[in-house]
């Protein structure tokens, strides 16, 4: 069984969900409380997950063979 680590906030959002260690990252950046240095990785890390990701809309050519 393959096993990992959730990072999360430590309070729930304004909607109510536990928001992970990604949209915890990409808010401190919109919200400008990171450093330059941080928030220059950041964003080169976003761009090079950008550039990786799988276009697919849900779950009508979802690649995993999976569907709804």
């Amino acid at each position: 069984m393959t096993r990992y680590v959730r990072y999360q906030s430590a309070v729930p959002n304004r909607h109510g969900t536990w928001p992970g260690v990604f949209a915890l990252a990409n808010g401190f950046l919109a919200a400008s409380t990171l450093g330059d240095e941080d928030r220059r990785w950041l964003q080169s890390a976003n761009a090079r997950a950008q550039v990786v990701a799988v276009p697919f809309t849900y779950p009508g050519d979802w690649p995993f063979g999976a569907r709804g």
